[in-house]
């Protein structure tokens, strides 16, 4: 695998300097996320659902992965709703394998991880319809995968935690009631 060097375009903010070109930029972008997958790889027992749009754009499937622990666990796992950190331009869950990992040695939690669109893919509110597809989902079919759909905690860091924060008052709209960030 032969990567273009992003380091360039990723340092200093330059994946948001207008002057250079959209097509330079989101290039860097994924190139850096394929780095990301490369090194660190998706947990073992991962899944990756496509689901269906949200009711702002039903015709918009969301990429999620779903991170199942392995071992015995009695009764059904909490589920932590993992909104990464990347400045809305990286979405990629293996560069936080590391945290997700102990999520799931410390709680047995499964995490569920939303690929939402970065801001080099679609403008506001294309990453927080993603995220309200997701939950809608994720609600409605962890018990498949061994979780608890009312105990699903909401986390991220940075982007993560501003959708994470945003998300409840959305989903509020739509009858789902969010019980932690």
């Amino acid at each position: 695998y032969e990567m273009a060097d992003p380091k360039p375009l990723t340092e200093n903010g330059a994946v948001y300097d207008q002057s250079i070109p959209f097509e330079e930029r989101a290039k860097a972008a994924q190139d850096t996320e394929a780095m990301f997958r490369e090194a660190m790889g998706a947990p073992r027992g991962s899944v990756e659902v496509d689901v269906p749009g949200c009711p702002e754009e039903p015709d918009t499937p969301v990429e999620v992965r779903v991170s199942v622990p392995e071992g015995d666990y009695d009764g059904k796992r909490p589920v932590v709703f993992a909104l990464v950190a990347g400045g809305m331009v990286f979405v990629e869950p293996a560069m936080f394998a590391f945290q997700f990992g102990a999520y799931q040695q410390a709680l047995g939690a499964i995490i569920v991880c939303p690929i939402f669109r970065g801001c080099l893919d679609a403008p506001y509110p294309a990453a927080i319809n993603d995220c309200h597809a997701a939950y809608a989902w994720t609600v409605e079919h962890i018990a498949e995968f061994g979780g608890d759909p009312d105990n699903i905690v909401l986390q991220g860091g940075s982007t993560g935690g501003h959708l994470a924060l945003a998300l409840p008052f959305r989903l509020k709209r739509y009858g789902f009631s969010p019980k932690a960030t």
